[in-house]
C-alpha cells in the first residue's frame, strides 16, 4: 500500500499510468543508472535512515511480470573508466596511482559509513553523487 501511494505521488507524468493500464506494453531502457540511482531519497524520506524501496521495487509494482536483464562490467574496469571519463574536465591529472589513492580513501569512507548505518543506507547515500571521485558502491 505504501509503495502504491509512492507511485501515485511520484509516478505522475513519468509514464507509469500508461504502463499500469497496458499489460502488454514492452519498454526497453538501456540506462544503467535505472538499476541503482535513487538520488534525492533523503529529502523525500527525511525521517528514515535508508530508502524504503529500490528502483526494482518500483518497477515490480508497476509491471509485476517485467523481465529485467542486467549486463555487468568488470567492476574495477568500470570504476577506472568512470574515474577517467566523468572527471575529464577537471584540471588535475588522472593516473593509476591517483586512482588507487582515491579508491583506498573511498573504501575508508564507506567502511566508516557502515559503522553507523546499514549497507543499504551507505550504498544509496546521495553523498556519493556529490562529494566523491570514486563511486565504489556502484560495484
Amino acid at each position: 500500500a505504501v509503495l502504491s501511494t509512492q507511485i501515485g505521488h511520484y509516478g505522475r507524468g513519468t509514464g507509469a499510468e500508461r504502463v499500469i493500464g497496458n499489460k502488454e506494453m514492452q519498454i526497453v531502457d538501456g540506462t544503467p543508472s535505472l538499476l541503482w540511482d535513487l538520488a534525492g531519497w533523503e529529502s523525500r524520506y527525511s525521517q528514515q535512515y535508508e530508502p524504503p524501496y529500490s528502483n526494482g521495487d518500483l518497477i515490480r509494482s508497476v509491471t509485476p511480470r517485467a523481465k529485467i536483464i542486467g549486463l555487468l562490467r568488470n567492476p574495477i574496469e568500470r570504476l577506472y573508466s568512470e574515474y577517467l571519463y566523468f572527471w575529464q574536465q577537471k584540471t588535475e591529472v588522472r593516473t593509476p596511482k591517483s586512482f588507487h589513492d582515491e579508491v583506498v580513501k573511498e573504501i575508508g569512507l564507506f567502511n566508516s559509513c557502515l559503522k553507523s548505518k546499514t549497507l543499504r543506507s551507505c550504498c544509496y547515500s546521495s553523498r556519493a553523487m556529490n562529494e566523491v571521485k570514486i563511486r565504489i558502491e556502484l560495484g
